[in-house]
């Protein structure tokens, strides 16, 4: 029995009542979501949540970038709606359906924190969507963004949020209030790959092109900013091929969407999610971080990617309530590589941080380890096989341990703008 088959076995709940469709993908994902484990994860997951906050409805994550400090405030909540269509593979977005919210609580709380805390640029997010009013109360989320435009002295603030849960409503409510302030507002949307096909790889649901490339035009309209985030080091990828994929990525969102802003992120494994299990079965294999470095060396060579790109969870920080696994090879490639990055993101002119790539490549010929050298090798191997290829074989595997016999017509269609990658 091979690792898909070992991994698809463990995913089957032992009461399935799974009915046959003609659709062999939708059966592979309705079985991951139905499995025991991941009901198993959810709770967990909430417990590690509730240990973390204690009697608290928000957490603090700071850091700094140069000049840039950048406060994070994370609001206890329900959790992500996604992830009842399954979550996404490795999100651990998943909470509890009994948290208990007290509004006044909250907005205390809130104002105590704010007044502390010392920065430029302010981030409000939750466990998922705290635009989404499933998840956090619309009228409660209205009063908190109010407390920051007018009673903070940061000058950037950020809504980590799913793009589905911007409402020009909410924006025309921000933009009403900020007029005498004018701070700089904007709405960061994880996306992960432009490419629905490679969004597929983690499950990430609820994402559509044309829907962002509206919410990107409204937002100009109001003249506050659209923040996307993309992942390196998606599975069924090579390293070769995780460059590429981001890095095209980032040509769309600089074609449809200039005045956009990136946040790129190098995928950690966090416990308690479908990752994890793939991770574990070596299914899925870790991003070399020497490939996230090549990555940011292709985009800044390319003159015509003008968006302000900055980069996060890239090893620097740790998890509050969740354990992660980013990969580095050895400790010397981790500080080395971590403080460049650090240094990139003080700087958002192109020739620094050109240069500090530059001095990075230098040393590789200095290093006592071979870690860099490992990376070159893995971008010339090649089973053979495409992206696709390779996920269409996972979701077999799935679909083996289903007990539904495979017909010739359960077939997954690909673009054809999506072959040969």
């Amino acid at each position: 029995m091979n690792k898909h088959d070992e991994f698809a076995k463990c995913l089957l709940p032992k009461n399935s009542s799974i009915q046959p469709t003609n659709d062999e993908e939708k059966k592979a994902r309705r079985i991951i979501y139905n499995m025991e484990m991941q009901r198993e994860f959810v709770r967990r997951t909430y417990i590690a949540v509730k240990n973390q906050f204690g009697d608290n409805y928000i957490h603090i994550r700071e850091n700094m970038y140069g000049e840039r400090i950048v406060v994070q405030m994370i609001f206890k909540t329900q959790g992500c709606r996604m992830r009842k269509a399954g979550s996404c593979w490795n999100c651990n977005y998943g909470a509890s359906d009994i948290v208990e919210l007290n509004r006044n609580q909250i907005i205390k709380e809130f104002r105590e924190k704010i007044k502390q805390s010392k920065g430029n640029v302010l981030v409000l997010e939750s466990f998922g969507s705290i635009t989404d009013s499933k998840e956090f109360d619309n009228g409660l989320f209205k009063e908190i963004i109010k407390i920051a435009i007018e009673e903070s002295e940061f000058s950037t603030i950020l809504i980590e949020t799913h793009m589905r849960h911007i409402s020009e409503e909410l924006v025309q409510y921000i933009d009403g209030i900020n007029k005498e302030k004018n701070k700089n507002i904007g709405f960061e949307v994880g996306v992960e790959d432009m490419n629905p096909q490679n969004r597929k790889l983690i499950n990430k649901i609820g994402v559509d092109n044309v829907k962002l490339f509206e919410l990107y035009e409204m937002l100009q309209r109001y003249g506050m900013e659209l923040d996307i985030n993309l992942i390196y080091g998606f599975p069924f990828m090579n390293e070769k091929e995780r460059i590429e994929a981001t890095y095209n990525s980032v040509k769309e969102i600089s074609r449809q969407m200039p005045e956009s802003a990136i946040v790129l992120f190098l995928m950690s494994v966090k416990e308690n999610t479908i990752m994890e299990e793939m991770f574990k079965n070596e299914i899925y294999n870790l991003p070399n971080p020497w490939g996230f470095i090549e990555l940011i060396n292709k985009i800044l060579k390319d003159d015509e990617i003008g968006n302000i790109i900055t980069f996060s969870w890239f090893g620097e920080k740790e998890d509050p309530y969740v354990k992660d696994n980013t990969c580095y090879t050895c400790e010397e490639c981790r500080t080395k590589i971590i403080e460049a990055i650090r240094r990139i993101n003080g700087t958002f002119d192109k020739e620094d941080r050109t240069n500090i790539i530059k001095e990075l490549m230098q040393q590789t010929s200095n290093q006592e380890c071979d870690c860099y050298d490992t990376f070159k090798s893995q971008l010339q191997k090649n089973d053979g096989q495409t992206v696709q290829m390779r996920y269409i074989n996972f979701i077999k595997d799935v679909n083996k341990y289903s007990k539904i016999e495979t017909h010739n017509q359960f077939k997954i269609s690909f673009s054809d703008g999506n072959k040969g990658r």
